[in-house]
């Protein structure tokens, strides 16, 4: 098995440099449901995915994703992979302006307890 490799380290930061996709991002989801990852390459991803979210020029591009973004983040907090607070910490750090994005919004206000 991969995970149990010397190798397995590269993987991951292979898949923290990835482009953002959705595929890549299923990819994550997938990993992150089967095994126990280190919680610094889950919060690298996360930190990855915002920035590529607010370097998307195209805004419906750029809604789209960070919709998905959004998706993978709630799935995360429901399998309690990650504390809420240092998500709404990696959203403000990334920058995602929640007035213009509703979802983000309702994640902040969803977890903010």
């Amino acid at each position: 098995m991969l995970a149990q490799t010397p190798q397995f380290g590269e993987y991951l930061t292979v898949l923290i440099n990835l482009d953002l996709s959705l595929h890549s991002m299923e990819v994550v989801n997938k990993i992150t449901a089967s095994l126990e990852l280190p919680p610094q390459f889950i919060h690298f991803y996360i930190r990855n995915c915002i920035t590529n979210c607010t370097e998307i020029s195209d805004k419906n591009t750029q809604h789209r994703f960070v919709r998905l973004v959004c998706v993978f983040l709630t799935a995360l907090i429901r399998n309690r992979l990650v504390n809420v607070q240092e998500i709404l910490i990696e959203i403000q750090v990334g920058k995602v302006n929640s007035s213009n994005y509703s979802f983000v919004k309702t994640i902040k206000l969803r977890y903010k307890n």
